[in-house]
């Protein structure tokens, strides 16, 4: 492994990256430099970038566009929902009365850990598959309010994280 480091970040590379630490050359802003070849110096631009990410407070939640209801066939207070999260279409169970086809909300995906530590799973409500959750302010951190599903904003686009149009 190498190591570059820079005032604010350490950087571990592989050493199958074919980075030799052998052909120094004088640091440049901060940072040391190795001498590369052009494919080597797209890489290390590709780790760069994957590192200075900004993190999401949200990484398994996207926005869900809401496109059919139809009512739980066991359950009174259930709904059956598809929504739309960009790159599929999930089947939901929902318990709130509110949602309207067309609103977009946020959708905890399988395997995301909410704030208040539920972590979601793929389950069966009453004999119907779900996978995913449609949230509530108080299941993200955001308020007390359990209310309803929270509405995002019309510009909001589906499958991207939710941490844009939270406002």
């Amino acid at each position: 492994m190498t190591n570059l480091e820079s005032s604010k970040t350490r950087i571990v590379i592989p050493a199958y990256a074919g980075i030799s630490v052998n052909k120094k050359i004088p640091a440049y802003a901060g940072m040391t430099r190795y001498l590369m070849t052009t494919k080597q110096k797209a890489m290390f631009k590709k780790i760069i970038n994957l590192f200075s990410r900004k993190p999401t407070r949200f990484p398994c939640v996207v926005v869900g566009k809401i496109i059919d209801i139809a009512k739980h066939p066991n359950a009174t207070r259930l709904q059956l929902t598809k929504v739309d999260v960009g790159a599929k279409i999930l089947a939901i169970v929902c318990g709130d009365p509110n949602i309207k086809v067309g609103q977009l909300v946020p959708v905890a995906l399988i395997g995301a850990k909410l704030p208040n530590g539920i972590i979601i799973k793929e389950v069966e409500l009453r004999g119907e598959p779900s996978f995913g959750m449609l949230c509530a302010p108080d299941e993200l951190g955001l308020g007390e309010s359990h209310a309803g599903v929270l509405s995002l904003r019309k510009d909001a686009v589906p499958g991207k994280t939710i941490d844009k149009w939270l406002s």
